[in-house]
């Protein structure tokens, strides 16, 4: 048969019946429970946890109120149910808790299924509240004041949601078996008292008697923190009290719970924590003729039933589920370790193959030249951010245009016509020189595009276009960097291994992660996610520095990184300079592409003065010198206005102007 339960909690009071389907072949079990449970297992059964509703909570009293919150909780179920039957599991029979707002609709989406419902939730018929008590408690957790013994008021429904009669006092829920407490208290600790009896608490058979009671359900709103429980059997005078022999205890609920019978008859438990979907449970038998003053007649309808060896039996069931149950989460967490080692170990390896960067073998701290003869800038740009995409690229293939006398870059008049304004870039009668497709197709860009075919392109004219036509900007901006992208890949400094390898990494990041969440859903133990997040952390930064260059894009940026500290350290070196300018023109593009352009221009003024003469009088504002300055379109060297510092010329302007927020940033 299909078989499915519908119960408050997994697997709650249904247990052993739920056992007794499962270990019965042929059966396909379904369990769905309001309350979740990970840290338990019914072998052969599937279980589920109905969701609760997410519909705006229902505010007010009264029974109008309850029957819609009751409604809504069965509609949500009903939606449930009715996705069960549409993924095929139509069930021969239900079982249900004639008590649960879930069933209320069952029908809707089972009409034709043997439902079976149980009573639950019925008045206790032996329990009475003696008293209640509150008291305050200090810092260490001791009383620090005379309890205060708390009235009953009649219970009311709404008090269920929340509220109460306005005064310190208790009251009884026998539908749900609960002690409501009211007292006033805000920020304080308080000890809460509740003496109560239950008749017929523990049943007597003709061998033992039993108690069985479970000290916290299932149903709790929240999680119990070191939860401990005595019970204290009536050892009769004379009697000795011999553990796991006259006196037997068992407890169940969570795995990490202990139970102890001492000599003086008392047995107690002692559980660190019991979640709110879960519970905690007590068992103990001793010998019947301990129990006096016992009813007689149909009082005791098990008097001559010899129990013990059912209990023994019953104990050893639940022991060995909850070893297979133990051993089951065991396994899954040494699975997940050994899944997540090994997918570190093998990332791990493929790094030391194909990741670690090799020692090149240029070794001088400087270099004085660029870094590959006839490679373009673009390119050693890309080299040196691990073939990531930038901006400054194109920046930077605009400087080497004006190095070759494709372009120059002047002085552009301020917008309001007084003032030092910004730069402009002009397009020479030269520039169907520049063959590479990297400069042609910037040329195209800026005088074509942006320029709409004339020769002066002002910087100011390049923020405006992003601006003004974003896509026809970006696509064009894009073209270049997939033809940039394009020309680095020929050139495979990076290699390939190395950049397949990191998209494995990820994968078996991926892999790792997935196993964890499903051990972690399987055993109930957090130990995989611990595992899983240590694994994903580590593939994450092997594959992060997994891509490696190849030997020649070694040997190349290893140049690069000496060539960074010359032009660095430029000021500071006492060693001859060559004062070509053209030399220096080319050589301070790499300047900017490594990020010392201002230390290499620092270092020219203080060794090569007269190399810079031009730039140092028109920033010192001499006026005779400015005012030839103004009187030339073209400065005295065309690379030195690249590096102005003003943040309305140079390339930090143009930087900016090819990079602004209505241009997406490049890259690949």
């Amino acid at each position: 048969m299909r078989i499915l339960f519908i119960n408050h909690t997994f697997p709650g009071d249904l247990g052993p019946l739920l056992a007794a389907f499962a270990a019965q072949p042929g059966h396909e079990i379904l369990f769905a429970s309001c309350r979740g449970r990970r840290d338990f297992s019914v072998p052969g059964v599937r279980h589920v946890v109905l969701s609760p509703s997410r519909s705006r909570r229902l505010a007010g009293d009264g029974a109008g109120t309850v029957l819609d919150r009751a409604v809504e909780t069965g509609r949500q179920a009903l939606q449930a149910f009715r996705l069960l039957r549409q993924s095929g599991f139509v069930p021969d029979m239900v079982l249900l808790s004639s008590a649960l707002e879930q069933g209320l609709f069952l029908r809707d989406a089972f009409p034709d299924t043997f439902a079976v419902c149980f009573a639950e939730g019925l008045p206790s018929d032996g329990l009475t509240i003696n008293s209640v008590r509150v008291a305050a408690m200090s810092a260490d957790g001791q009383n620090s004041g005379y309890p205060q013994v708390l009235s009953q008021v009649p219970f009311v429904l709404s008090w269920r949601d929340g509220g109460g009669p306005g005064r310190d006092a208790y009251s009884y829920d026998q539908a749900r078996n609960t002690v409501y407490v009211f007292f006033n208290a805000t920020d304080e600790r308080r000890l809460v008292e509740l003496d109560y009896t239950v008749a017929n608490g523990v049943t007597a058979y003709s061998d033992i008697g039993e108690v069985s009671w479970r000290f916290i359900d299932g149903q709790w709103g929240v999680d119990s923190e070191n939860v401990t429980m005595t019970v204290s059997l009536p050892v009769p005078s004379g009697a000795e009290v011999v553990p796991g022999d006259n006196v037997r205890a068992w407890g169940h609920g969570p795995a990490d719970g202990v139970v102890e019978v001492n000599d003086d008859g008392s047995v107690v438990y002692e559980v660190p924590c019991v979640p709110s979907d879960s519970f905690a449970e007590a068992r103990v038998v001793f010998p019947s003729d301990w129990l006096v003053n016992l009813p007689s007649g149909t009082a005791q309808p098990h008097r001559t039933e010899i129990k013990l060896p059912s209990v023994l039996s019953e104990e050893e069931a639940w022991a060995d589920q909850g070893n297979r149950g133990h051993s089951l989460s065991l396994a899954y967490i040494v699975g997940c370790a050994l899944v997540c080692a090994a997918a570190l170990l093998i990332g791990l390896v493929a790094y030391l193959r194909h990741g670690k960067e090799r020692v090149p073998a240029f070794k001088d701290e400087y270099w004085r030249s660029v870094p590959g003869s006839g490679i373009h800038p673009a390119l050693i740009g890309r080299l040196w951010r691990w073939g990531h995409g930038s901006s400054d690229d194109f920046v930077a293939t605009v400087m080497r245009l004006t190095n070759l006398g494709a372009v120059e870059i002047v002085r552009a008049a301020s917008s309001d016509g007084e003032g030092r304004g910004g730069f402009a870039l002009v397009r020479r009668q030269g520039a169907h020189a520049a063959t590479d497709p990297l400069d042609a197709k910037a040329l195209e860009i800026l005088f074509d595009l942006i320029a709409d075919g004339g020769d002066t392109l002002v910087f100011e004219r390049v923020a405006e276009f992003g601006k003004q036509r974003p896509r026809e900007f970006n696509e064009a901006m894009d073209a270049w960097q997939k033809l940039l992208s394009d020309r680095f890949e020929e050139q495979a400094f990076i290699e390939r291994m190395s950049r397949t390898w990191q998209v494995r990494a990820l994968i078996l990041a991926g892999v790792a992660a997935v196993v964890a969440l499903a051990s972690w859903a399987a055993s109930g133990s957090y130990a995989p996610l611990a595992l899983g997040a240590l694994a994903v952390i580590g593939l994450i930064l092997l594959g992060n520095y997994m891509p490696r260059r190849s030997v020649e894009g070694n040997e190349l940026c290893a140049k690069c990184k000496a060539l960074r500290n010359w032009l660095r350290d430029l000021e500071a070196l006492d060693e001859p300079l060559t004062s070509d300018a053209g030399t220096w023109g080319e050589l301070m593009v790499y300047a900017y592409l490594f990020g010392v352009s201002d230390e290499a221009l620092r270092g020219l003024k203080r060794r090569l003065p007269s190399l810079v003469e031009a730039e140092a009088e028109d920033r010192d504002g001499v006026q005779a010198q400015e005012q030839e300055h103004q009187r030339s379109d073209t400065p005295h060297y065309p690379w030195l206005p690249w590096h102005d510092a003003s943040p309305v010329a140079g390339s930090a302007a143009f930087q900016t102007a090819v990079s602004r927020p209505t241009a997406k940033r490049e890259g690949v």
